[in-house]
């Protein structure tokens, strides 16, 4: 696993495909270039809380009420000395103002405003660039983009985002297969093409290059022929070590082999190539072994790619003893709830446990890892 790291890790790639999207679609994509605030957020002193601007100074004499300000505007624009205004939320302080009392602790007597709260300066008061400053940095560069970053871009005037879109290919093998979207007498419809389609959508462009039959000539055109336009190449089933498993056989006549799988259970089939200077990443033909194999290389060759981190890792608690009695070091995956992780059936072909399916974590031969027991997972999609 280690060789298979590190062999990712000092991969080089030519420029990767850019876009720019409105940011709906940015969300999910990574950052292709650093945003920086060209404002202050907010703009100018606001208050913090319904109440009376005032100066702090002068919190403990009677005041005179020149009026009232709020978010969309208002009749005071300065205060002198003595003075207090009334403040809604969110409302730009006026001139000379540097506290605001809250409102339930202010007392209005005839014409005269009296604080009955201690009051110092800068009280109740969201201060100009508190939020931001003008020429930092909002959002980096290798950032993947997430619904709450929308918020601050559209305060700041962003309205559109650089953003990486690798084109990813996905190419599945089988002379048993037919595409997803047409299905074929006595053929099944290839679901996991489907399903990594649309899993990888929310990372780059990708596109479903359909199925190429079992044959090394075959499969050897279809990939060389796909990965002049891609900046990843994807290939689905044919990886394993059987007659008419012959991905691998087709990369090496068309490009290199750089590893053609490790030394542990569930993933130990998927491989990486290099066509063309492309990279192909061959993954198994079951859901649970082909996700996985995504999640571990796919994963950590497109965080690199783009300068991201895209593999997710988070401390949970076993829900059960395991025992791993296989020969090897062993892929488990795991559906987790609330922090406690209850590792899934086995079956690296089951659609059913690819579908409860949380996280993943490799757990070594011969160990037994009991209930309760805190373990660092990585999440599957």
């Amino acid at each position: 696993m280690e060789k298979a790291r590190a062999i990712v890790d000092q991969l080089t790639f030519p420029p990767v495909n850019r876009a720019t999207l409105p940011l709906e679609l940015a969300v999910g994509k990574v950052c292709a270039r650093d945003v920086v605030a060209d404002r202050d957020v907010p703009p100018a002193d606001l208050s913090a809380m319904d109440g009376y601007a005032l100066r702090a100074e002068d919190a403990g004499r009677g005041l005179r009420v020149r009026g009232k300000v709020f978010p969309s505007g208002g009749d005071v624009s300065r205060l002198d000395r003595g003075e207090a205004a009334y403040v809604a939320t969110g409302s730009a302080l006026p001139e000379g103002a540097d506290a605001v009392a809250r409102v339930e602790a202010a007392k209005l007597e005839g014409g005269e405003l009296r604080v009955l709260e201690e009051v110092f300066r800068w009280k109740d008061v969201r201060r100009a660039g508190e939020d931001v400053r003008r020429g930092e940095l909002v959002l980096g560069a290798g950032t993947r983009v997430r619904t709450t970053h929308l918020g601050l871009l559209t305060v700041l005037g962003v309205e559109e985002l650089e953003v990486y879109l690798p084109r990813i290919g996905v190419l599945s093998v089988g002379d048993e297969l037919s595409p997803f979207y047409s299905p074929e007498a006595g053929k099944s419809r290839d679901a996991l093409g489907r399903a990594l389609v649309a899993t990888l959508s929310g990372i780059g462009e990708v596109r479903y290059l359909g199925v190429v039959g079992d044959s090394v000539g075959e499969i050897g055109e279809a990939v060389s022929r796909s990965v002049r336009s891609l900046d990843l190449l994807i290939t689905v089933g044919g990886s394993s070590v059987g007659e008419r498993d012959l991905v691998k056989a087709a990369v090496s006549s068309v490009g290199e082999v750089l590893f053609e799988g490790v030394t542990v259970n569930v993933i130990k089939r998927g491989g990486l190539g290099e066509v063309g200077g492309r990279p192909v990443l061959m993954l198994p033909g079951q859901a649970v072994a082909a996700f996985a194999t995504l999640a571990e290389h796919g994963y950590r060759l497109l965080s690199r790619m783009l300068g991201a981190r895209l593999q997710r890792t988070e401390t949970v608690e076993l829900g059960t003893d395991v025992t791993v009695n296989h020969k090897m070091d062993t892929l488990y995956v795991f559906a987790v709830d609330d922090g406690v992780a209850t590792p899934l059936r086995w079956g690296v072909g089951l659609y059913s446990v690819l579908a409860q399916a949380d996280a993943y974590a490799v757990l070594r031969r011969g160990e037994t890892y009991r209930r309760g027991e805190r373990i660092v997972v990585r999440r599957l999609v």
